[in-house]
């Protein structure tokens, strides 16, 4: 079985576990590698003396976090002189909070049982002197490496750690393992990948996740506010008639929320307009009705719910050029059943540097991605290359219809035609697989 075969596994150290930007994986970053596994079908590799030493110490900051809020609030009451009745969990609370958790979890868990083979092995580690053992753990990080080295015979092993005793030289880099470790990795007929942190981890594997179709996406919703608004009313009373839904004009964007199942999409859809009331020298023209608001989007059976408007805006040029416009603000909801709260939005792009313009995006792969245009001959880079200067002028919507990409752009035609230029790639499908990997590089940043 080739490693392309394989599914991926993820195995995280504690120390990563209990990192507030991972705590039981209720946080961003979490919900990422919860969707990324889910669309590869992966699992989270779970030694179990990992998930031992995961519960206790979880509990264990728990309990001291209530017990640092009881303590600093008593100074509170103090200076203030009266408070609020003020209640935190208790050790029992936290404990079956935290065990609920790790039960929620269940299904994404691949449990690797301690066995004697695995002490046998740990100990001769110990023995030897070998890396793994020059710290305080070394039993236990020697047990977790055999886990893992059980795991690689079936599966791709990324192990995300802080503990130095795993990389070369002492020194947390990215797939950078100890010669030792790596060795064993030979032997095996597989490798180990390692991260020294959640981020960079799945900067990698989310490579393999195919992404959203937010064009279907954008068709959906709008199905959905046809049969839920008489969104015609707004632009009817301006004298407008609405046409058909502008796809390449409309957008939406998803988002990671607490609930592994389910990412929240805030669109806004555009549709042109047709002035109805005038025509002739006196006829309006570049009417366009915007409809902006969220939603659900189930991530197993592909079904959005629990849409809420914001507003309809309808806008227009005057027959002098003056702009003229007409909006209506939702203070009602659509939704079907009660408003689930979410304690975090977090973008799908959340490696998403804002500082980073797109011609600064651009000119950082063409200068740090050497290994990716090399999969390519002279002809094919070229095109990757004009879509990325493409990119860089105007924006993403580049990469939204690439034949329309080709036609527009006067940069391809010296490569000849779609139909040449799709060929050249072996098809449409292999292009778009292309330029979605040129995407994640963009937005590794």
């Amino acid at each position: 079985m080739s490693a392309e075969q394989k599914p991926i596994f993820v195995v995280i150290d504690a120390n990563i576990w209990l990192q507030d930007s991972n705590f039981l994986l209720r946080t961003a970053l979490g919900s990422a590698l919860i969707y990324i596994l889910k669309k590869l079908n992966g699992k989270i590799g779970l030694p179990s003396v990992l998930e031992e030493e995961i519960t206790r110490n979880t509990i264990s900051k728990g309990v001291k976090a209530a017990e640092e809020i009881k303590k600093n609030f008593k100074s509170i009451s103090v200076i203030m002189r009266s408070h609020s009745p003020y209640k935190v969990p208790d050790e029992a609370e936290i404990k079956s909070a935290v065990q609920a958790r790790i039960t929620e979890l269940d299904s994404l868990f691949h449990r690797v049982d301690f066995t004697w083979e695995h002490a046998q092995s740990a100990l001769k580690r110990i023995n030897e002197k070998s890396p793994l053992n020059n710290n305080k753990q070394q039993f236990k990080d020697s047990v977790i490496w055999e886990a893992i080295l059980e795991l690689l015979s079936l599966y791709v092993v990324h192990f995300v750690t802080k503990d130095d005793a795993f990389y070369k030289d002492g020194k947390p880099k990215i797939n950078s393992l100890a010669k030792n470790l790596l060795s064993d990795c030979n032997k095996q007929g597989g490798i180990v990948y390692i991260y020294p942190d959640m981020a960079s981890c799945l900067k990698v594997i989310q490579e393999d996740v195919p992404p959203l179709d937010l064009n279907s996406l954008i068709v959906e919703i709008d199905s959905y506010i046809n049969s839920k608004l008489v969104k015609r009313d707004l632009a009817m009373d301006v004298g407008f008639e609405v046409g058909c839904l502008a796809v390449e004009l409309s957008s939406v964007s998803p988002f990671f929320t607490e609930n592994q199942e389910e990412l929240a999409l805030t669109f806004e859809l555009c549709y042109q307009c047709y002035d109805v009331e005038n025509t002739g020298v006196d006829e309006r023209s570049n009417a366009v009705l915007k409809v902006k608001g969220d939603c659900l989007y189930k991530i197993d059976n592909q079904v959005i719910s629990d849409i809420d408007m914001d507003f309809q805006r309808i806008s227009w040029h005057e027959s002098n050029g003056e702009l003229g416009g007409r909006g209506a603000v939702y203070l009602s909801t659509m939704k079907d059943s009660n408003q689930i709260q979410h304690t975090f939005r977090e973008s799908i792009d959340f490696m998403k540097s804002p500082n980073f313009t797109e011609k600064d995006r651009s000119e950082w792969v063409l200068n740090n991605n050497a290994n990716f245009f090399e999969k390519y001959n002279e002809k094919e880079k070229e095109i990757l290359v004009i879509f990325l200067n493409k990119y860089s002028e105007k924006g993403i919507m580049v990469f939204r219809h690439i034949v329309d990409s080709i036609i527009k752009y006067p940069e391809f035609a010296q490569h000849g035609d779609s139909s040449q230029i799709l060929t050249l790639f072996g098809g449409k499908e292999n292009l778009e697989k292309a330029l979605n990997q040129l995407q994640n590089l963009l937005y590794s940043v």
